[in-house]
């Protein structure tokens, strides 16, 4: 089966737009707002847990219910603006990333806040994959190693940003809104990229007859995520305790089923919810390793720094 990538209005050769770089901005501007969260509420953690009164596992889950929904629906988010348009996917994640920062500014009790975070990671796993895919079928070959390099650097900057913006914005006690400031400033920023991404971002989608979603492959992939993110950000904390090794002993049956079940979709010609051929060359489970250690060890140190220093 050949699939084509084209624009919504059916044109097969890619055009390039003349306002992509300015695209460009406007989606790094998304990428370093839903980065930024992921870190700047570190720093907050004692002044939630004075306010809200919360317990160690809420404040886990407030902390780790972003990443981890955010983990487990990447891909699915990634192949649904495939399929519906990938413009479209990322105006809503931006929208509900906007709406849910906004919810958490003024969430009255821990079980709020936590609900809250979680609808801003399912925002940001809906807008964070259609950045690679702007610039996948947006820009001419020879400009994505620009363009990716970009992004590399934004996400780069975001993970150090956030730390020092969340304690100058707590420290400032801007409006006298404290800790809440912190998630309350992404709605200025998420209106206006949403208003800027309704201009200039051009609409693209899958173009195949069989472009629909693999409902049993984003079953699987979901628990095989579930089990092996989970226990890595709540198990830790609680001592390894027995239910989060299985967890990660259990994900592994279940990353082969989900392999086998898509190789049986490949061979009926059916669109697939990952490209096994990914896994041909060593260089991309390689270089899904390298990132894996590299950021598991990076967040794990800015986590530590924000607590300590």
């Amino acid at each position: 089966m050949e699939v084509n990538v084209s624009t919504s209005s059916g044109e097969g050769a890619q055009i390039l737009d003349p306002r992509r770089w300015l695209m460009l901005v406007v989606v790094l501007c998304a990428s370093l707002m839903s980065t930024i969260d992921e870190f700047i509420v570190n720093v907050a953690i004692p002044s939630i847990e004075r306010e809200l009164h919360t317990s160690f596992a809420e404040m886990q889950l407030v902390v780790a219910g972003y990443t981890l929904v955010y983990a487990v629906l990447l891909v699915t988010g990634g192949r649904l603006g495939d399929i519906y348009g990938r413009k479209r996917l990322f105006l809503l994640g931006v929208g509900l990333f906007t709406l849910s920062s906004a919810l958490c500014g003024f969430a009255p009790s821990p079980l709020l806040l936590i609900i809250f975070r979680i609808t801003k990671g399912v925002g940001a796993a809906m807008m964070a994959p259609q950045v690679v895919s702007f610039i996948q079928v947006g820009f001419a070959p020879a400009e994505r190693p620009t363009a990716f390099g970009m992004v590399s650097a934004v996400s780069g900057l975001a993970s150090v940003v956030g730390q020092v913006l969340g304690g100058f914005l707590i420290a400032a006690n801007l409006f006298g809104l404290g800790w809440r400031i912190i998630f309350l400033v992404n709605v200025p920023i998420g209106l206006v990229a949403l208003l800027a991404g309704m201009l200039l971002i051009r609409e693209s989608r899958v173009e195949t007859e069989q472009a629909s979603l693999d409902y049993g492959g984003v079953a699987l992939l979901s628990i095989t995520l579930f089990l092996f993110v989970f226990p890595i950000v709540i198990g830790g904390e609680a001592g390894w305790p027995l239910w989060s090794i299985l967890c990660l002993l259990l994900s592994i049956p279940f990353m082969l089923v989900f392999l086998v079940y898509e190789y049986r979709r490949k061979k009926q010609g059916k669109l697939l919810l990952v490209s096994l051929s990914l896994f041909r060359s060593l260089r991309f489970p390689s270089g899904l390793i390298t990132v894996l250690l590299s950021s598991s060890l990076f967040s794990g140190l800015l986590f530590l720094l924000a607590l300590y220093l």
